[in-house]
Protein backbone atom coordinates (compact mmCIF):
# COMPACT_ATOMS: atom_id res chain seq x y z
CA UNK A 1 0.00 0.00 0.00
CA UNK A 2 1.37 3.65 -1.04
CA UNK A 3 2.12 5.50 2.13
CA UNK A 4 -0.16 8.39 0.03
CA UNK A 5 -1.76 9.61 -3.24
CA UNK A 6 1.64 11.55 -4.08
CA UNK A 7 3.73 7.94 -4.18
CA UNK A 8 2.31 6.67 -6.87
CA UNK A 9 3.15 9.55 -8.89
CA UNK A 10 7.08 8.45 -7.73
CA UNK A 11 6.79 4.88 -7.62
CA UNK A 12 4.40 3.83 -9.99
CA UNK A 13 3.16 6.44 -12.76
CA UNK A 14 2.25 3.85 -14.87
CA UNK A 15 -0.79 3.58 -12.95
CA UNK A 16 -2.13 6.32 -13.42
CA UNK A 17 -4.95 6.07 -16.01
CA UNK A 18 -6.13 10.16 -16.31
CA UNK A 19 -4.63 13.45 -15.33
CA UNK A 20 -7.70 13.86 -12.71
CA UNK A 21 -5.71 13.21 -9.74
CA UNK A 22 -5.78 15.03 -6.46
CA UNK A 23 -2.89 14.40 -4.25
CA UNK A 24 -3.55 16.09 -1.23
CA UNK A 25 -2.57 14.04 1.17
CA UNK A 26 -0.64 15.43 4.30
CA UNK A 27 2.67 14.43 5.54
CA UNK A 28 2.21 16.36 9.25
CA UNK A 29 1.49 19.79 8.66
CA UNK A 30 2.74 19.87 5.02
CA UNK A 31 0.36 19.09 1.65
CA UNK A 32 1.37 17.89 -1.04
CA UNK A 33 0.46 19.54 -4.37
CA UNK A 34 -0.62 18.75 -7.25
CA UNK A 35 -0.05 21.60 -10.22
CA UNK A 36 -2.92 21.46 -12.53
CA UNK A 37 -3.67 23.50 -15.86
CA UNK A 38 -1.60 26.05 -15.49
CA UNK A 39 -0.45 27.59 -18.77
CA UNK A 40 0.05 30.78 -20.45
CA UNK A 41 -1.29 32.35 -23.54
CA UNK A 42 1.27 32.40 -26.59
CA UNK A 43 0.64 35.96 -26.95
CA UNK A 44 1.44 37.13 -23.40
CA UNK A 45 4.37 35.03 -22.87
CA UNK A 46 7.24 37.07 -21.53
CA UNK A 47 4.89 40.19 -20.51
CA UNK A 48 4.79 41.98 -17.52
CA UNK A 49 1.83 40.76 -16.47
CA UNK A 50 2.67 36.93 -16.80
CA UNK A 51 5.77 37.21 -15.41
CA UNK A 52 4.13 39.01 -11.92
CA UNK A 53 1.61 36.22 -12.18
CA UNK A 54 3.93 33.48 -12.44
CA UNK A 55 6.18 35.22 -9.41
CA UNK A 56 2.81 35.32 -7.33
CA UNK A 57 2.18 31.31 -8.38
CA UNK A 58 5.60 31.08 -6.74
CA UNK A 59 5.35 32.33 -3.82
CA UNK A 60 1.82 30.75 -3.20
CA UNK A 61 3.46 27.52 -3.80
CA UNK A 62 6.19 28.16 -1.62
CA UNK A 63 3.97 29.61 1.49
CA UNK A 64 2.76 26.28 1.39
CA UNK A 65 5.59 24.41 2.40
CA UNK A 66 4.59 21.78 0.74
CA UNK A 67 5.98 18.14 1.09
CA UNK A 68 6.54 17.61 -2.28
CA UNK A 69 5.13 18.78 -5.62
CA UNK A 70 3.27 16.82 -8.49
CA UNK A 71 2.10 17.60 -12.21
CA UNK A 72 1.56 16.30 -15.53
CA UNK A 73 2.66 18.11 -18.36
CA UNK A 74 0.74 18.18 -21.83
CA UNK A 75 2.90 20.63 -23.50
CA UNK A 76 6.61 21.63 -23.57
CA UNK A 77 5.73 25.03 -21.67
CA UNK A 78 4.50 22.35 -18.85
CA UNK A 79 7.92 20.71 -19.07
CA UNK A 80 9.87 23.60 -19.08
CA UNK A 81 7.41 25.01 -15.41
CA UNK A 82 7.95 21.55 -14.34
CA UNK A 83 11.76 21.75 -14.52
CA UNK A 84 11.53 25.43 -13.20
CA UNK A 85 10.01 23.84 -9.76
CA UNK A 86 13.00 21.32 -9.91
CA UNK A 87 10.30 18.62 -10.74
CA UNK A 88 12.31 15.09 -12.21
CA UNK A 89 10.32 13.05 -14.67
CA UNK A 90 8.93 9.81 -13.20
CA UNK A 91 7.03 8.61 -16.02
CA UNK A 92 4.14 8.62 -18.80
CA UNK A 93 0.69 8.42 -18.71
CA UNK A 94 -1.20 7.84 -22.55
CA UNK A 95 -4.01 9.59 -23.13
CA UNK A 96 -5.44 8.48 -26.60
CA UNK A 97 -1.71 7.61 -27.83
CA UNK A 98 -0.40 10.37 -26.92
CA UNK A 99 2.39 10.16 -23.70
CA UNK A 100 2.18 12.80 -21.06
CA UNK A 101 5.10 13.50 -18.39
CA UNK A 102 4.30 12.84 -15.21
CA UNK A 103 6.85 15.19 -12.63
CA UNK A 104 7.49 15.07 -9.04
CA UNK A 105 9.70 16.64 -6.77
CA UNK A 106 9.37 16.28 -2.69
CA UNK A 107 10.87 18.68 0.12
CA UNK A 108 10.75 21.76 -1.69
Amino acid sequence: MYENVFDIFEKSPESLKNRMVVPNTFSGAHPFLYLFNFSVVSSWKKSALTKALMKKYVQDIEDQKASGLACITVSDDGVGAANKFGMKLTGHLNIDGSLEGIYTHRSI
